[in-house]
């Protein structure tokens, strides 16, 4: 429409980290194989509308959605030397661990005035919400289900916020 224009998206991102490594260069001494890795992913969708109320005054209406998650992998295997490896235990191979998963919200609402023809009002509104959903947040600290050797504090992995902003400001082109 000639006043009216809207916009709508989606966009998907993927991060990844895979590494392998061994304690030592010496494949005939005793060492450690380790496995690390991990996956991000993010998919974001949008839309927004803008609107031209008259020759003066406009408005926009903005939402972005994202939800995000993170895989990971790791472990170990130990190796007595280049013939002899331990057998593997369950606390030496290599597991997946649960996804972190993410979800934001954000919301504005914007509008412009011209007062004259070289003095613009604008006035803004911005709503955020996050929340981060961690497999470390059920578990107490030291926790058997952590793993051997792993310390984590419980409670601490599960943060959500809530933002708003408000805006205002004077354009003026001298």
């Amino acid at each position: 429409m000639k006043n009216l224009t809207a916009h709508l998206y989606y966009e998907f991102q993927e991060m990844f980290l895979d590494e392998k490594f061994a304690t030592s260069n010496n494949v005939a001494a005793n060492h450690t194989d380790w496995t690390l890795g991990n996956k991000d992913t993010v998919h974001t969708v949008g839309a927004s509308i803008d609107w031209r109320i008259n020759d003066k005054a406009k408005l926009k209406l903005a939402d972005n959605l994202s939800y995000g998650a993170t895989a990971f992998t790791e472990g170990y295997m130990l190796v007595n030397s280049a013939t002899t490896v331990q057998p593997p235990l369950p606390a030496n191979i290599v597991s997946p661990l649960p996804d972190q998963k993410t979800l934001t919200n954000s919301v504005s609402l914007t509008g412009e005035y011209k007062l004259r023809e070289n003095v613009i009002l604008l006035a803004s509104y911005a709503f955020e919400r996050g929340s981060l959903n961690d497999y470390l947040y059920g578990q107490a600290a030291g926790s058997a289900s952590n793993g051997a050797n792993v310390l984590s504090l419980g409670g601490d992995g599960n943060p959500s916020y809530s933002v708003h902003v408000l805006g205002a400001a004077v354009r003026v082109k001298w």
